[in-house]
This record gives structure tokens, sequence and C-alpha cells, in this order.
């Protein structure tokens, strides 16, 4: 009987840890104190943050830890690592990225796609970029690339960097002249003209951006705003212009216009925010937050001239200047196709001392406001300022607001989550020092999501923290529930999988239950890519699911089609057609397309089968795809998993067959 009883206490021990053990939502997954990115001499500061792709991220700053005993600034780049649980992976206090005698300043990081980073920066008058792998090593030459040489680069305002889906980087810098864009390669070599890369037809102006975003694969579109306008232009991934040499105009107005802010809607448009400023200061017309949704062809599809989202009478507050320079609004999207805005706010404000907070408003598909008029209070309290919102979509229409507190008497961190109503849902100081006999300030937020999968469980959230009696740079996890879309796209398979002209093809198309139950009745799915009225079929699915499970559907082409190379696209998404073909429109369905490319002719490129890049697909590829056959647990980064199902199975065997033997592929440039 002791015996017995010895067991059930074991057991009741090991749930009740368990049960403890369970984060909830808001709650720092890694130590209270934060994890030290680093911690070495003197200053570090200019944070900038990515997603590894694996529950961690790559964390970028300037470091002045080789200042002189004189007290001679010697500013170098470095970045740092950490993994899903808060370890360091690139040594401590970060592997250099830019060092010399001229001053590094100024770095921006976006995603190489492969769990690396290009890296951007300034020196001197010149900028520079850098690669580096998921292990931190160097890719390019020591020093790094050229971006731009001494023509007049704006040593305030910001570089912006966004991903060009291909392994490298567009890069928008100001000029003298106006504002400018790069593209460099994964290889390190930049798309023509080269150094200074284009003008993109904005002026320049401090604080009036660029900032970036990719709207698609090869393409990205960058915000600019140069004092009375704000305008925006696409690029391609050669360079060139799809809107024409002059960028569309969001907004012109004789107040000052800046501050912008921009993100992909996911849809090949994208969303923005920015502010119209008094200007002269004391300017009765005072201070607006705008924002506006740009489809992928430059149109707008809000308000013309911008959805106000607050106006000067509730905004404004005092004339002060650097209250002007704070207004800085921060834009995502809410994963139902629209948007919510945060920035700073001084309708309570009631002396020169400052008791700014603040606010947010979330916007639907169609324009509307969601929350009340004027926005909602994101943090409220009656003495302290509260500035630097940064915030991020929970794909459900809410949102995550970090900002920086001062209310306690020193500048904190805290995270609230919003709702899709309005609501708040959790609240969290990232770093709470309040008690501490010795509170110190932490600045400057920033926050990504963890990347851990399809489907992020946590925020990750870096800043400047002072603890040290100089500036250092922390992390820290929250624990986040985002909603999960219950179909989604799994897989779209050809077969043949390599079709002749007018040949007969049928494409099959699988979807996925990743919700959390079981899901059951009809659904569609819309498949666009060959042309024609509404894309090229819908095929119905009768779905009784539980989690996890899949069902899938068929959509034949008894003549073909003509040569070419198709972007093919699947979505379960609700859409037009859902009510003709008596299915269900699940309105929580969000993000759930998948495309694909089909390639019909005699000659196929690329040669998918080709990994070593050689040109042919021989005994070597073989192998490598051997290696990876049967694996299940791809999650898109297995060589031969062509379809991207997450395994390399029978369907992948057939794709690479096709291209066994073939010895006219094209060499890779890497």
């Amino acid at each position: 009987m002791n015996k017995i009883l010895s067991i059930i206490l074991l057991l009741f021990i090991m749930l009740w840890n368990d049960c403890i053990a369970m984060a909830n939502e808001g709650d720092r997954l890694w130590p209270a104190e934060g994890v030290p990115v680093v911690t070495s001499s003197h200053e570090q500061d200019h944070a900038r943050m990515i997603s590894d792709g694996e529950g961690g991220t790559i964390i970028v700053w300037e470091d002045n830890r080789n200042k002189d005993i004189f007290g001679n600034d010697n500013w170098d780049i470095y970045a740092q690592r950490l993994d899903a649980d808060g370890n360091i992976l690139w040594g401590t206090n970060g592997t250099p990225i830019a060092q010399g005698a001229d001053q590094q300043r100024l770095p921006e990081i976006a995603s190489d796609g492969s769990g690396g980073a290009i890296i951007v920066w300034k020196t001197g008058a010149n900028l520079y970029a850098q690669h580096i792998d998921a292990n931190g090593n160097i890719q390019w030459h020591s020093g790094g690339v050229q971006i731009s040489d001494n023509s007049s680069v704006d040593s305030f305002n910001p570089i912006a960097i966004a991903p060009d889906g291909m392994g490298g980087a567009f890069i928008a810098f100001e000029t003298a002249l106006g504002v400018r864009c790069v593209r460099v390669q994964k290889n390190g070599n930049l798309v023509a003209p080269g150094i200074n890369g284009i003008a993109l037809g904005g002026g320049a102006i401090a604080g009036g951006g660029p900032a970036i975003a990719g709207t698609a694969p090869g393409s990205v579109m960058v915000v600019m705003a140069d004092g009375w306008c704000t305008r925006v232009q696409k690029v391609a991934a050669d360079l060139s212009l799809p809107w024409g040499a002059n960028p569309v105009n969001l907004s012109c107005d004789p107040r000052r216009e800046a501050r912008p802010d921009i993100v992909s809607d996911g849809s090949g448009g994208a969303f923005i925010a920015w502010v119209r400023q008094r200007h002269p200061v004391g300017d009765p017309a005072g201070n607006h937050v705008v924002a506006q949704h740009l489809d992928s062809n430059g149109n707008a599809l809000w308000a013309p001239g911008g959805l106000i989202l607050v106006d000067s009478s509730i905004v404004g507050g005092n004339d002060a200047a650097w209250r002007i320079n704070e207004l800085i609004p921060s834009i995502t999207a809410d994963g139902l196709g629209g948007a919510v805005v945060a920035w700073n706010d001084w309708r309570h404000e009631s002396g020169l001392g400052g008791n700014d907070d603040i606010y947010a408003q979330s916007i639907s598909e169609d324009g509307s406001l969601q929350w009340t008029s004027g926005g909602i209070p994101v943090w409220l309290y009656p003495q302290g300022s509260q500035r630097k919102p940064k915030v991020i979509g929970t794909r459900e229409g809410g949102a995550m607001v970090v900002f920086q507190d001062h209310a306690g008497g020193d500048w904190d961190i805290i995270a609230v989550k919003l709702q899709p109503d309005g609501s708040r849902g959790f609240y969290t100081y990232v770093y709470d020092d309040m008690t501490s006999e010795n509170p110190t300030d932490e600045t400057f937020p920033q926050v990504v999501f963890d990347g851990s999968g399809p489907l992020p469980t946590g925020a990750i959230i870096g800043w400047i923290d002072e603890r040290g009696f100089d500036e250092d740079i922390y992390a820290q996890k929250i624990e986040l529930v985002l909603h999960k879309p219950d179909l989604i796209v799994d897989s779209i398979v050809f077969d043949p999988p390599v079709p002749s002209r007018f040949e007969p093809f049928t494409v099959v198309i699988r979807v996925k239950n990743q919700g959390d139950a079981a899901t059951s009745g009809g659904f569609s799915v819309l498949l666009s890519g060959f042309g024609g009225l509404f894309g090229d079929g819908v095929c119905g699915i009768s779905v009784n699911l539980g989690p996890t499970e899949r069902a899938s559907c068929s959509i034949n082409f008894p003549d073909g089609k003509e040569n070419g190379i198709y972007e093919v696209t699947a979505n379960a998404d609700r859409h037009p057609l859902a009510i003709y073909n008596n299915v269900i429109d699940e309105s929580n369905e969000n993000n759930n397309a998948k495309t694909v490319t089909l390639n019909i002719g005699t000659i196929v490129l690329p040669c998918e089968g080709n990994f070593d890049g050689d040109g042919d697909v021989d005994g070597r590829d073989l192998s490598i795809f051997n290696q990876n056959f049967g694996r299940t647990e791809c999650n898109g980064l297995c060589q031969g998993d062509f379809d991207n199902d997450g395994d390399v199975d029978g369907s992948d065997l057939a794709v690479f067959n096709a291209d066994f033997g073939r010895m006219d592929c094209p060499l890779s440039e890497f």
C-alpha cells in the first residue's frame, strides 16, 4: 500500500510540476531579468532584430566597446543570435560584423530566408552591407559590400532594408537629392546600376523616412515623406519601377508630412501610416495620424488623401518641438485584411512636463474604424509618459503593442495585447525593476514574432538597458496564443509533374485542418494562375476532419495549356464563389494561400533536382535526394521537398525523376 501511495504521490507531483510549468499568455518565458545580449564596456545602442525562423532571434547593434582612454568614440557593428530558449549562440557579447577606424553606425537587418541575415550600416558617408549565415559566419568579403558612395547620404535619417525573397535585400536611403534604392543579391553582387542604385523620385527631409516593406517575392514598396507630400514607389527585382518614374502621392498637405511606416498586407499591397505635423510649431491646423491601404498596382483603397485616425484637437497637446518629433506611428497587418496603428498621444497632457500616452486604432479591410473614434488607450497613467510604441499583429484582428513607460520614475518596457474588439488581453512588464533600490532605464523596445513554425507562439522583445550604468542590450520572450485558421492549403501537386504542351494534366490540391477542433461540412478551394475570369477552377471538398487531418480535391485540364511558366495559387480562404457553390464561408480563415510554379514545355526551368548547382542532375544530386527521402519534418528546409508539403515522398520523387539526367540546367550564381 505504501508503495502504491508513493507512486500516486509521485504522479501527482509530476502533474503539478507540469501544470505550473505551463506558460500563460503574457508570461515571460526567459529569465525574469531578461537575457543579456551584450554587456561589454561603454555603450551599445540602436538595436535592431529579426526572427531567426526557429523560435529565436538575430539582433544587430552599434557598439562602442573600443572607445579609447581619452573618451573618443570608436563605433563598430556587432550581432548576436538567441535560440528559442534564450541561449546565446554567437559567443559572449556577440560577433563583429564591421570594425574599423571610421565610425560604423545605424545598422539595420533583414532575414535571408535561411536562418541568416543581411545587415546594412553607415561608415563615414558611405553605406555597406554584409551577409551572415545561421552560424554567424561572414559570407561576403571583410568590410562588406559598398552600397553607396559619399554623395551626400543623409547623416540623420535611418536606412531601410527589406528581404528580396531570394536571399538578398533591397536597401533604401536618403541623399541630399532624394531617396534611392539598391538591391544586393545573395552572393553580394549589386543589381545594375550598382552602387547608389536608382532614384525613387522622393525628396529628402529629416524625419521623412524612408520606410520599406517586401510586398511580394522580388519586389518592395518604399514610402517617403519629403515635407509636403507622402509618396510611395514600387521597386522590382531588376530595379525597374512598375508604377513608372513618378511615385504614387498618398497625400500632399501644407503641413509637414513625416514619420511614415509601412507593412505588407500579405496580398501584394501595403498598409501605410504617417503624420501630418503642425508646421511651423504653433500652427492651429495641428497634427493628424493618417493611414492608407495600397493594392499591388498603387491604387489607394481607403479614403482619398488617407484615413484620419486621430485629429489635431485630440493628439496635439502643447507645441513643443520634441512632442512633434515623438509623434511616430507604428502599423501592422491584423491578419483579417485590415491593420492596427499605435501612436504617441498628448490628449491628457496638462503641462510642459509631459504626460503622453499610447493610443491605437483598428481599421477593417474596407477602411472602417473598428475601435472608439480617436483611438483607444493602450496604457493610461496619471503621471509620466509612455513612448516609442512598436506594434505587431496577432493575426486575428488584434495586436500586441510594446512601449517604454515612465510612470514609475524611470523608463520600463511594457507589452500589452489588444483583442480584436479593442479590449486588453494582457499586460506584462517585460523587465520590472520598479521595486529595485536603484531602478534604471530600459528604452527603445523592438519586437518580432519568434518564428517557431507557421504559427508563432511567442514574441521576442529587445531593448536598451542601463542597469550596468552604461547602455547594454537585453531581450525577453513573451508567451502569445495566436489564432489558428481551421483549413489551410497544404500542397499543390501536378499529375504528370511536368506536362508537355496541350497534354492533359490534373492539379491535386490538399487542405489540412490545423485548427484546435474538428471541422466538418463543405468547403471550396479556388485555383488561379492560368487566366480566366475567376482563375481556372473551383473544387469542392466534403470535409470531416479532426486536427492535423487532410483532405484533397482535383481539377482536370483535359486540353492542357500552352508552353510557359505559371504561378499557380490555391486558396482555401473565403471568396465570392463560395456563395455559388453552397459551401461554408469560414470567417476565421486567413493567410492560407499557397503558390507553386508549374513549367509547361519541352525545357523546364529551373532544374529543381540540380541541388549542387553544377548544371546537370546526376548521381551527386541523387545522393542528396536519397538522404532526404522519407523525411516528414521539413518545414521548408529539406532539399527535395519540391511541393513544400513538409515531407519528401513519392510526389517529390516524381519531380526528381523528371529532372534526372538533364544537362541543360542553369549554373548556380552562388
